[in-house]
């Protein structure tokens, strides 16, 4: 069994295609594929399809391989190759403000601060945003004020630092990730990463 793929662009997809004719020798078995011929060795039933490009995020190939003996008997199979869209970070909200992510951040102490961090994927695979590192001069416990809102795709950190927090900056990153697989019953994830600085000020 080939089973369905899933590849993202810039990666290599390979695997092999092979059959077994329990009437004769499997030297004698060739292979054929009706569609991205150009990446499939009939010979040997490699099929090796190298550094995807990105115009083609978001696509999906139907392909069916077909066995065939010397008797002219023939197997098929019908796999779906997915091309995926590594989902992306969309915008960056503070207090109601987009800002940019080349920027220090600032928060206020003594108020509450709201960032939102906003994603999507373009084949509109289930994303998850997580926090993956923090590192400055003063500690956030973030599992206190991180939560994702699967709903609308949306990381939000709620936070009102106290005054002895005032001048401490702390680096955030922060992690996108897809789940396409769960439309192919295939274990498969891509994602992308954002790194945001924040310092807090009076």
């Amino acid at each position: 069994k080939i089973g369905n793929k899933i590849i993202s662009p810039g990666e290599t997809l390979e695997f092999v295609v092979s059959a077994h004719d329990p009437d004769g020798e499997d030297s004698s078995i060739r292979y054929m594929v009706d569609d991205l011929k150009e990446y499939f060795n009939e010979d040997t039933g490699v099929f090796k399809w190298e550094n995807i490009g990105e115009e083609l995020s978001g696509k999906v190939y139907y392909l069916t391989f077909t066995a065939i003996d010397e008797l002219g008997e023939t197997a098929l199979e019908e796999i779906v190759i997915k091309i995926n869209s590594i989902p992306e970070f969309d915008e960056i909200v503070l207090n109601g403000v987009v800002v940019d992510e080349t920027e220090t951040l600032q928060f206020l102490s003594g108020r509450q601060n709201t960032l939102e961090i906003k994603a999507s994927d373009k084949d509109g695979d289930r994303i998850n945003i997580e926090i993956t590192g923090i590192d400055g001069t003063g500690e956030l416990n973030i599992n206190n004020y991180f939560v994702f809102n699967e709903s609308n795709k949306t990381g939000i950190i709620s936070w009102a630092p106290t005054s002895d927090r005032i001048g401490d900056e702390i680096s955030i990153t922060f992690k996108v990730t897809d789940y396409p697989g769960d439309l192919y019953d295939i274990d498969y994830t891509s994602s992308n990463l954002l790194s945001l600085v924040i310092k807090v000020v009076e």
